[in-house]
């Protein structure tokens, strides 16, 4: 009968059972930290595990295998101090009875630095974990250098910075051991978690699938006139608000920050579009939207950062040093596919991530943050490391959402209220994907999507050059701005010069020519057909040459130089008159009509 099966269960001991994990851990804590420091670690807990046994798989394991036989800590190597953390850190049961030995602010202290990231002294405080941070007087003058309290040097490390008036102490787990800490002090985050049947109570529920179907022709409507105004994933307020005044995709961003601070959802979405546009001249809309989701998900983070989230201000490229911000649409992504017909929790996005095995911290490196002053522009408060997470972190992630639902492909609950935000997309809580969004990721190899416009929104006149509206709310009659005049009724006029604006080639006039049949009418009465064919003929009657002149003057009264201008037949080859005593001379001829007038007698 083996040894552990003879005592009683609540007997403590250290578990070994997953060797991978120890292997990992040990080369994480041997790489991470000192030998002086894993020393001090190891000797703040060695007396409530020296006299543990170890067990693996049920079965004892000899003590020399995790430590050296006779030697108290200070005499251990390196590796010896690294193999036994790893061994502690390895199973649940072993940090479970570590945390319950040593004082309550321990664990406290470590579930704040999981929950923010970075745990200021404030942070520390909300915890009850403020004697994780003590002061230590020094110097014939007073002052307090903050550093960790005793046991908390293998849990984290304490930086201090200064951004303001005064110095920022942190607390920070490091990344390989956060999810060691979650499974013990955070237990209810799990991928399950995630994610819900139903939405929350009380959240209103957003839909715009079919609404960007039908809003779809009217920026590519737009797009091809020349009307959206986009650089890169960024978008004038002014130019989106233009666009989304024309679609029928509701707004979600709160009254006041629309107002006040110029940001619309049009923002969100319409550029990934564009860039579609840019590249894709045909193809169905759902391909359009599978491609832009890619782009929104794929660009670089510096590109995206201030694209989504335009009331954060004062980012700089360090800002992105180590940043995992360009895998946040590859991890909703994944959330979406794990469990594509329930509704995905986006605060639960980010907490699992931030504890799951093999995590990488996505925020900004604490260094970094003594070159900046990130704030945000709303509230006029500055960003702190311990608020990043929900500043920026969460908000970058519903900001994704928010572009995810202007292009139709998820729902989305919402909050109700529409006032009293500190960030534009901060009332999504949840989403879940439409049929539209599971094409988009992968999900469905087919989409079937309604007719882009119908016919009937638009009558031709058979006689003249003027378009009719058939209904009194048609959405798609601002089709009809850059290249028709509204005459009243529900009639648009359209003539050469509307026509024509904004044109530059016959590829234009030929591209706005299939616009038309493609949104507005394909059946085209004569006079139509009529008026196209000649605007295609009379284009670009003209063409410049590029041939490159002199331009000479006579000099005075000379008529004996006029004369001979005038009348010998081999200068009259080279010269262009022009008028009041000019004349132009191609510059490959300039050398040949210098020697000639020089044989009669005039020096050039």
């Amino acid at each position: 009968m083996e040894l552990f099966e003879q005592q009683e269960t609540n007997t403590q001991c250290l578990y070994a059972d997953n060797c991978n994990e120890i292997d990992r851990l040990n080369n994480c804590f041997y790489n991470h930290y000192t030998a002086d420091c894993l020393k001090e670690y190891l000797g703040d807990i060695f007396p409530y595990i020296e006299h543990l046994a170890i067990v693996r798989n049920g079965r004892s394991v000899p003590r020399a295998e995790f430590f050296p036989s006779g030697k108290k800590v200070y005499a251990y190597r390196k590796d010896d101090c690294s193999k036994v953390l790893a061994l502690i850190h390895s199973h649940k049961s072993n940090l479970e009875y570590i945390l319950s030995k040593l004082p309550q602010y321990v664990s406290k202290a470590i579930l704040a630095m999981l929950s923010f990231g970075y745990a200021s002294e404030e942070t520390l405080s909300i915890f009850d974990a403020s004697k994780a941070i003590v002061k230590e007087d020094k110097g014939y003058y007073f002052y307090s250098r903050p550093k960790m309290a005793k046991y908390m040097g293998i849990f984290g490390a304490c930086h201090s910075i200064s951004r303001t008036q005064y110095m920022e102490t942190y607390l920070y787990i490091p990344d390989f051991l956060r999810n060691a800490y979650s499974r013990v002090l955070m237990p209810h985050v799990n991928l399950q978690a995630m994610f819900s049947v139903d939405p929350q109570q009380g959240l209103a529920i957003c839909r715009a699938e079919d609404e960007f179907i039908s809003s779809f022709p009217v920026i590519t409507g737009m797009y091809r006139q020349g009307a959206i105004n986009c650089s890169g994933m960024k978008m004038g307020t002014a130019s989106a608000a233009k666009v989304m005044k024309c679609l029928s995709i509701k707004e979600i961003i709160p009254e006041n920050i629309r107002k006040d601070h110029k940001i619309n959802l049009g923002q969100y979405f319409i550029p990934s579009l564009v860039q579609v546009l840019n590249k894709r001249k045909t193809g169905n809309i759902e391909n359009y939207v599978k491609d832009a989701f890619s782009c929104l998900t794929n660009s670089f983070p510096v590109i995206m950062l201030p694209a989504l989230l335009p009331h954060i201000k004062g980012f700089r490229a360090k800002y992105l040093e180590g940043s995992g911000k360009f895998y946040w649409g590859q991890i909703i992504k994944e959330g979406l596919e794990f469990a594509p017909d329930k509704w995905l929790s986006l605060e639960g996005v980010l907490d699992y991530i931030y504890s799951a095995p093999d995590n990488v911290f996505y925020g900004c490196q604490l260094t970094n943050f003594r070159d900046m002053n990130v704030r945000n522009d709303i509230t006029g408060e500055l960003i702190y490391p311990d608020t990043q997470w929900e500043e920026i972190d969460l908000e970058y992630i519903r900001a994704l959402a928010a572009a995810m639902y202007g292009l139709g492909m998820v729902e989305i609950a919402v909050d109700s209220d529409d006032m009293g935000y500190s960030s534009p997309a901060e009332r999504i809580k949840q989403i879940k994907l439409t049929e539209l969004g599971k094409y988009a990721i992968g999900l469905s190899d087919k989409y079937i999507s309604q007719s882009a416009v119908s016919q009937d929104w638009f009558k031709l006149d058979p006689d003249h050059l003027i378009v009719f509206s058939t209904s009194a709310a048609n959405p798609y009659e601002s089709l009809l701005a850059e290249i028709a005049t509204p005459i009243g009724g529900g009639r648009f006029k359209i003539d050469s010069g509307s026509f024509l604006k904004k044109c530059h080639s016959l590829s234009d006039v030929k591209d706005k020519i299939s616009f038309f049949k493609d949104y507005i009418s394909s059946d085209l009465p004569d006079v139509w057909k009529d008026f196209f064919d000649n605007l295609k003929k009379h284009c670009n009657p003209l063409s410049k040459e590029k041939v490159d002149y002199n331009v000479l003057k006579i000099n005075g009264d000379n008529p004996e130089l006029v004369r001979l201008l005038t009348s010998d037949s081999q200068l009259r080859k080279m010269i262009i008159l022009v008028e009041g005593q000019r004349f132009l001379i191609k510059r490959d001829d300039m050398k040949e009509f210098v020697d000639m007038m020089k044989d009669k007698g005039f020096l050039i």
